[in-house]
């Protein structure tokens, strides 16, 4: 939203984002300077850990600048934000693989809370082992590197790790895909024992894939289509199951029948409308998978109900809404909350 209003403003303070970034690459998901601001902050989140990434979004506004360079004014910007950009994919790459190569798992799981992710209650596996692989992950670090090569087209500079993000796109359906769903998902790293034990048997493993697979269906599921990776035919049956989400105000969080499965949440992504992930399914149904099957409809739809219930809750209210409530719409969390929520005027211009 920022970069529509004032690229330059943007830039600038994109750039001073990367520039707090350590020697290692790792950068702190946030900035509490001073009292005031830490009244605002649970204390059990103030402290940052160096091993604890947080998804990489200013990657997503990089990568419009490097796309959106026909005429070289953004080339300054992108020669000074490449070195840091690949830092800090390099720590990502690094820091949160996962225990096969070419996977990856969010460090910092707390119990039921996975902070780091930025969807901190969205149900993950129940078995909180070493070997589980997040799907949303994957799809971030894949992004990165994609953008990576976008910067490179853009200045004429070659890169290694434009080909390592071909590499992630080309194994994410044997990674992440659910055959029998239709759906991408975490692999939940349940069953391995008995899967391996059936393996030496040289017995049927069909009834150990359930075991295998995260199988609740929400925002974490639409992340390869949300972030551009996954290939057309995945992505119309992504687009179909979308419609499991729709609340009538937006795509709520969790589906309906799922969030009654969960024993434990906080309310938080486990149901409620955000307007962000919202954004960004906007986003791909209209840029990259505008061709593929169904993808008009559902757009027209879900920007229809989210636009119109975001005014009718300000004419209600007289404020914008952190997250809004996925049974009647109604605004909750932080009031006034411009933030992500302002992307709504990005949907009434359909700016992608």
């Amino acid at each position: 939203q920022g970069a529509r209003w004032d690229s330059e403003l943007s830039k600038d303070v994109i750039l001073h984002w990367l520039t707090l970034m350590e020697p290692n690459g790792w950068i702190p998901r946030e900035q509490i300077l001073g009292p005031e601001p830490r009244t605002r902050v649970p204390a059990e989140f103030v402290p940052q850990t160096p091993e604890h990434a947080n998804p990489p979004t200013l990657t997503l506004q990089i990568q419009n600048f490097a796309l959106n360079n026909a005429d070289g004014r953004h080339t300054l910007f992108l020669k000074r934000a490449w070195p840091y950009l690949e830092r800090w994919f390099e720590w990502f790459r690094d820091s949160q693989s996962g225990s096969e190569a070419g996977t990856f798992r969010w460090r910092g799981r707390s119990g039921y809370h996975l902070l780091p992710c930025g969807l901190d209650d969205y149900p993950r596996s129940v078995c909180a082992t070493d070997v589980e692989k997040h799907v949303d992950l994957y799809s971030w670090v894949s992004l990165m590197a994609s953008t990576i090569q976008s910067i490179g087209d853009a200045m004429g500079e070659a890169t290694s790790l434009g080909q390592y993000g071909t590499t992630l796109r080309e194994g994410l359906n044997d990674r992440h895909w659910d055959g029998r769903r239709k759906q991408f998902a975490d692999r939940s790293g349940c069953g391995l024992a008995e899967i391996a034990q059936a393996q030496q048997q040289d017995m049927d493993l069909t009834k150990y894939e359930d075991a295998f697979v995260w199988r609740h269906f929400g925002y974490v599921n639409l992340f390869p289509v949300l972030t551009g990776i996954a290939d057309d035919e995945r992505a119309a049956h992504v687009v179909n199951r979308t419609w499991e989400l729709m609340s009538g105000f937006g795509l709520r969080s969790l589906r309906t029948k799922d969030k009654k499965k969960v024993p434990q949440s906080d309310n938080y992504w486990t149901g409620p409308i955000w307007i962000n992930l919202n954004y960004l399914m906007l986003r791909a149904l209209r840029t990259k998978y505008r061709t593929v099957a169904g993808s008009q409809e559902l757009y027209t739809q879900l920007r229809s109900d989210i636009i119109n219930n975001i005014l009718l809750e300000y004419i209600r209210t007289g404020k914008l809404w952190e997250n809004y409530h996925p049974k009647n719409g109604r605004g909750q969390g932080t009031a006034p909350f411009t933030g992500w929520t302002t992307l709504v005027i990005l949907m009434m211009a359909e700016e992608y």
